[in-house]
């Protein structure tokens, strides 16, 4: 065989890695997302889930890939952008201060989880956001159905 040399092995970690879930930071952002969107009156209404969500679906995004790695001013920035220009209701003071709140903890979840748990967290703030907005219209559409049903017994 002649003075051929062996190759070291490549060792490989096996097993799961026990670690934390950040379900109360999950939860935070969640809720500043949320509270963002109050900001948030799309010029077409619609119900699916990227009309629901607004800027944040774009936002989530752009932190999974790193776009602009860990400036939360330059999300937050972006973000209030696309706002603007989508939106009837320019973004507020309580708005902003929400969607940075939420971005820094993404970032800084991101800063401390492997992409394949931090795509679990994105995903968890996703459709947690969605689920408190969807659940808002909803509410929003009985309201105003049963004040419709009020008004019509009223006029009888």
């Amino acid at each position: 065989m002649g003075d051929k040399k062996m190759r070291k092995p490549v060792l490989l970690k096996v097993g799961w890695e026990k670690v934390e879930w950040p379900t109360q930071q999950i939860a935070e952002a969640i809720e500043n997302l949320f509270g963002y969107l109050g900001d948030y009156k799309p010029e077409q209404l619609g119900y699916s889930k990227t009309a629901i969500m607004g800027p944040v679906g774009k936002l989530l995004s752009m932190i999974e890939a790193s776009q602009f790695g860990e400036s939360v001013e330059s999300y937050v920035g972006h973000i209030i952008n696309i706002h603007n220009q989508s939106s009837k209701k320019l973004i507020t003071q309580a708005g902003i201060e929400r969607l940075r709140k939420g971005v820094e903890i993404l970032v800084d979840l991101k800063r401390r989880f492997t992409d394949r748990d931090f795509h679990r967290i994105v995903r968890s703030v996703d459709y947690g956001v969605y689920f408190r907005k969807a659940k808002e219209i909803a509410e929003r559409h009985e309201r105003k159905q049963e004040e419709a049903k009020k008004e019509g017994e009223q006029s009888e």
